[in-house]
């Protein structure tokens, strides 16, 4: 995320793959930041 941190996709995918790894709370602020970049994500 350090090189791309505007890139709403990668912010998305990295909270999926956190939540399946049983990270939730890490998850949630991934998902959020790309739900707020990219509505539709949300």
């Amino acid at each position: 995320m350090a090189e791309q941190p505007g890139d709403s996709y990668a912010r998305l995918l990295l909270g999926r793959v956190l939540r399946r790894q049983g990270h939730p709370a890490e998850a949630a602020g991934h998902l959020r930041l790309a739900a707020v970049m990219t509505p539709v994500y949300g």
